[in-house]
């Protein structure tokens, strides 16, 4: 699909006078209409064409609208994450605007149509289509460029491989390089802040000048770009975190496990008291690394520990060992566990195995966690079943100048719930140790 500056928007309705309709009131809009007359049609031009949004009918003979979307939703590539409207009488119904959601639609325009409404909310989406493709345009020619640099570097490797000193400085070269790469997600996932903040602020001031005046959805419909925008908004703070992770890693350095431990506890502590988890831990060693990574490690496998854990007695145990040079690390719970088949995905970027609305959160923890532990020399992985836990491994390498400390984590972690709970005026935290 070759890219275009003009946008392009799929109408599919089984009546062309609704098409008429449709493209004569969005005529104002600097757009390309491509008409679809049913469900299949309209797969087939998705094919054919890269479209900035789709307006579809629900209801059409032989495929409607959610089974369309649906099917759209199981392709992978670009054309699976279209934005997709309804537009139908029967979405006044909540039951339909809940079955719409769920196969996939970003949001409702009811029939009649409101002409007011639906030129809002199509240039909302027209002008995140606009940055996007302009963001794409960027980081096409920016990879462009540091492959061409990638690929001179590798010609000075080659060339110099008799100088050692020379060889160093190639090699520092392709380290920068690679760092200018992640530096560069960061960046561009903060400058994707700025457009979400522009389709916010129409959102708003859409909502302030026509409040009251449209029909009795309207406030509606504005609420749900809002809401998108938000959990858009949060992902890309996500997407920055995971950047960060490797290029703000900071120096390693000498970290005592159970300081991060006792840190972890102090900021869920009202957390592990609400869900009345029962909590134990063996003494942790110290190793080499960045305290401020592995403290999100910790939490981010607490937080998913206590997140997925509906049993009658909810229990956390961490057990610490040595095997050979590395110490192994356990997180173990008693939560809904984990099907086999997601035991290896659930580590991908934004993978989530429970909707949005069941639980919380945007699939980015555990792929953080991976790549801290890759970049402190470890491995992680899960063992688990459906309805019997999981458990967590992770290991670290163990620093032999560094001799293991009689440490009790009991003290540490009364001491330091002691305290939070002061601050908060509530019961102790039930936990135990080892």
């Amino acid at each position: 699909m070759q890219k275009t500056t003009i946008p392009k928007i799929l109408i599919v309705d089984d009546k062309i006078e609704n098409l008429v309709a449709l493209e004569k009131t969005l005529s104002d809009m600097d757009a390309t209409f491509v008409r679809a007359l049913s469900g299949n049609e309209a797969l087939t031009k998705i094919l054919e064409h890269d479209f900035a949004l789709a307006l579809i009918d629900v209801q059409m003979p032989e495929m409607d609208g959610y089974e369309t979307v649906e099917i759209l939703r199981q392709d992978e590539n670009k054309s699976g994450k279209l934005p997709v409207i309804f537009v139908s009488a029967i979405c006044r119904e909540e039951s339909y605007r809940i079955k719409g959601i769920e196969s996939g639609a970003v949001d409702f325009i009811a029939k009649p149509v409101v002409p007011t409404i639906l030129r809002g909310k199509v240039r909302v989406f027209l002008e995140l289509w606009r940055y996007r493709e302009q963001l794409e345009d960027v980081v096409e020619k920016r990879t462009h460029a540091l492959h061409e640099s990638n690929e001179t570097l590798k010609k000075e490797i080659k060339q110099r491989q008799q100088k050692e000193a020379e060889l160093n400085v190639t090699l520092k070269k392709l380290e920068d390089s690679n760092l200018e790469l992640e530096q560069f997600a960061y960046i561009a996932s903060h400058d994707l802040q700025e457009p979400l903040r522009k389709i916010a602020s129409f959102t708003e001031l859409l909502s302030r000048r026509y409040k009251g005046k449209l029909d009795k959805n309207a406030d509606e419909f504005i609420f749900y770009i809002v809401d998108s925008v938000k959990r858009m908004k949060t992902l890309i703070l996500d997407l920055r975190r995971y950047s960060k992770a490797g290029v703000r890693g900071g120096d390693l350095e000498i970290i005592d496990l159970n300081e991060v431990y006792r840190d972890v506890c102090e900021k869920i502590a009202i957390t592990i008291k609400d869900a009345n988890i029962k909590v134990s831990c063996d003494k942790m060693p110290s190793v080499s690394g960045n305290k401020e990574q592995l403290v999100e490690v910790f939490q981010n496998l607490f937080s998913n520990a206590i997140k997925y854990n509906h049993h009658d007695n909810p229990e956390i145990n961490i057990n610490v060992s040595r095997k050979d040079e590395k110490w192994l690390f356990e997180f173990k719970d008693n939560g809904i566990g984990i099907e086999n088949e997601f035991l290896k995905k659930i580590f991908g970027i934004f993978y989530r195995l429970h909707s949005a609305d069941d639980y919380p959160g945007t699939g980015i923890g555990l792929t953080l966690c991976r790549k801290i532990i890759s970049r402190h020399k470890g491995e992680i992985w899960v063992e688990s079943a459906k309805g019997q836990g999981s458990t967590f491994f992770f290991t670290l390498p163990v620093d032999l100048k560094i001799q293991p400390e009689e440490t009790d984590n009991s003290d540490k972690i009364i001491e330091s719930a002691e305290r939070r709970e002061a601050q908060v005026a509530v019961d102790p935290v039930p936990v135990e140790f080892n």
